[in-house]
């Protein structure tokens, strides 16, 4: 029986069940982080996407809105707090928060379905989808991550973020690679659960699975945190959207700032042409002629944000759009783009906001920096579970770089971490409060530092050959089993060796086995005339094929035929279903009998004889019954003899 054979073959109920499947999704993340959720949610969608495959013959559709439904559920729950940003803006524009809470998850639900077009082509019976699925899932998720900007949130890798050990595959595989592996896991488990019964597979999983585990647990076990002399405060200022720019907002944040120690500060907390005490690194608006910067600035060093967010920071076409509103008031208030990245003096790496998501991207594999600084304004989102996720996110990139990083947050989640992610303090949601931090030194660089992720698609492009590998020798395989099979089909024709018409046949039953010479059928050739004749087994050694028979009839004296032998039956026959005329139930001269099965069968087994006429016929189409005179060889008293005792001996003995 199959796992979820229970899902009603109609699109309704499979469309809903994805949806509700992308939810449970979103439930692996912070603040949830449900264990082994994500492997559960991945396993049971791809089952249902095969379910697809084998009971419907129009899958396409079908597997496209299956990864929108998926897709939709996923963002709706994982990423409903993005609306909350209008309210905190707006309390008046609160009609528009339903709207950006359908639409933007629906957005983002296009790539999975996109995906899933892309599954339903190559998708086969064979082995090779548990590696094509896993491939095509991350692949997308890196392409969800660069273009249009790019929002690499949630990526399935995040899922554990419940387990630290096993967060520690980042280092090695990234949060694509550990996202990769992931999918690959889930769907080999349960694949397995369902119908594939491939005991490889799970095993393979179940191995991985333990592996990333056992690294994990001996490299955070086995290196202590050792810190360096360098210490910064964390200024987790606390203030709502509209009060923090206020003259009361600032003279409080100043008090908590220190001036032996570099005080570290939210992103934008000073707004235009605000001081900006000395050891203060603080983000703030910077303008520089008619241009707009989201900045850091410390010590006269400055960084400006590279990666802006769209319709919160810029407007993607803006300059497009501005040919068609002249005077500019939806664009006016857009930032610009920074040029490069900025290590401040002290070694320090800024990142502003979403920048310290972008896996692979915030670092130079050549420059590393003490430190990794990531401010950001979380008070768009209030207490959601937006910035959680956020503080996660901020964490594995410090376990993929192996340096740390300090997160300094308005009303999200302050936090310090180590390279190993470890937690070093925080300062929670809805605090306000500052921490004095000790840097940890920084870590060798581990593999994902030094190759980026260049290694996830080295992996990815493995698990693709293997996909394909396995994929051409279940083709050759497949070829093998139908060349086979032609060639036993085609040694089970039935070929008749003229034209001619069926006349009557063997009327079988299911599950009825025939003798190998037991006639199935018979043919008449209407351009000439054949004999058919029975001969028993005990005189068919002492016929003379060479002499011609001569045929006749007792009901007919006009009929006398000459015919030749043209064939001899191989092995003797009993069932005279076909010819029931020449049996004694019909009153014919061969002995017979009804068998069980409903079917005539002889006392005596006989040889058919086939034979042509030669002569010139005289007659219409017809069967006639008759008597062929065969010529058989003289057989002597001690021939006779010695087969009489023989036959009585094989009865009596019952062999």
């Amino acid at each position: 029986m199959k796992l979820l054979e229970f899902i009603p073959l109609r699109r309704f109920y499979v469309h809903a069940t994805c949806f509700l499947l992308g939810i449970l999704l979103a439930f692996s993340f912070e603040p949830f982080k449900v264990p082994f959720l994500s492997l559960i949610a991945i396993g049971t969608y791809f089952l249902i996407n095969n379910y697809i495959f084998e009971n419907f013959k129009r899958y396409y559709k079908i597997f496209f809105f299956n990864g929108i439904c998926f897709g939709f559920g996923f963002f709706l729950l994982g990423m409903y707090w993005v609306s909350n940003s209008v309210i905190e803006l707006d309390a008046n524009l609160f009609y528009v928060a339903p709207i950006i809470l359908i639409f933007f998850p629906l957005s983002l639900s296009i790539f999975f379905g996109v995906m899933q077009l892309i599954n339903a082509v190559i998708w086969s019976k064979s082995n090779s989808k548990l590696f094509y699925f896993s491939s095509i899932w991350i692949i997308f998720e890196f392409l969800r991550s660069v273009l249009f900007t790019g929002l690499p949130w949630n990526l399935v890798g995040y899922s554990w973020s419940w387990s630290l050990s096993y967060s520690q595959s980042a280092s090695i595989f990234g949060i694509y690679g550990l996202g990769l592996i992931t999918v690959f896991c889930s769907v080999c488990i349960f694949s397995y659960i369902a119908d594939i019964k491939n005991k490889f597979y799970l095993y393979t999983a179940i191995l991985i699975l333990a592996l990333l585990y056992i690294y994990g647990s001996y490299r955070i076990n086995n290196n202590q945190t050792i810190y360096s002399e360098n210490e910064l405060r964390i200024i987790h200022t606390y203030f709502n959207q509209k009060d923090k720019w206020t003259k009361k907002s600032i003279e409080n944040t100043a008090t908590m700032g220190s001036s032996n120690l570099i005080s570290v500060f939210p992103e934008t907390s000073l707004g235009l042409d605000q001081s900006r005490p000395e050891n203060w690194l603080v983000g703030y608006i910077r303008r520089d002629q008619n241009k707009f910067y989201n900045s850091i600035n410390y010590n006269g060093f400055t960084y400006d944000k590279k990666i802006l967010v769209p319709f919160g920071e810029y407007f993607p076409l803006s300059s497009l759009m501005n040919t068609f509103f002249s005077e500019n008031k939806f664009f006016e208030n857009e930032l610009t783009r920074g040029s490069s990245n900025q290590i401040f003096k002290a070694n320090i790496l800024p990142l502003i906001c979403y920048e310290v998501i972008f896996a692979g991207q915030v670092i130079a594999p050549t420059n590393r920096p003490d430190v990794m600084v990531n401010i950001t304004n979380d008070a768009w989102f209030g207490t959601t579970i937006g910035p959680w996720q956020h503080l996660y996110q901020s964490q594995l990139r410090a376990v993929e770089e192996g340096i740390p990083l300090v997160r300094v947050a308005n009303t999200g989640i302050s936090a310090a971490f180590d390279g190993f992610g470890r937690q070093l303090g925080t300062i929670p949601l809805g605090t306000r409060a500052y921490l004095d931090i000790a840097l940890p030194s920084v870590l060798t660089a581990p593999v994902f530092a030094r190759f980026g992720n260049a290694g996830f698609f080295a992996l990815c492009l493995g698990v693709f050959g293997i996909a394909w590998g396995l994929y051409w020798r279940e083709k050759q395989k497949l070829e093998t089993q139908y060349d086979n099979l032609i060639k036993i089909l085609s040694s089970l024709d039935i070929k008749s060796p003229f034209g001619g018409e069926i006349t009557s046949s063997l009327h079988l039953k299911k599950d009825q086995w025939v003798n190998k010479e037991d006639p199935l059928f018979s043919i008449v050739n209407k351009n000439s005339h054949k004999i058919i004749a029975f001969i028993s087994e005990r005189d068919i050694d002492h016929v003379v094929t060479d002499n011609e028979v001569k045929f006749t009839s007792p009901l007919n004296s006009q009929i006398e035929l000459v015919a030749q032998i043209a064939s001899i039956s191989k092995s003797p026959v009993n069932n005279f279903d076909l010819y029931p005329m020449v049996t004694s139930m019909y009153d014919g001269p061969i002995a017979a009998r009804q068998n069980p099965s409903g079917g005539i069968q002889s006392e005596e087994a006989f040889y058919v004889i086939s034979m042509n006429v030669i002569s010139e016929e005289n007659f219409s189409d017809q069967k006639i019954l008759g008597n062929a005179q065969i010529t058989v060889k003289p057989i002597s008293f001690s021939e006779k003899l010695y087969k009489t005792v023989y036959s009585v001996l094989i009865r009596e003995l019952n062999f």
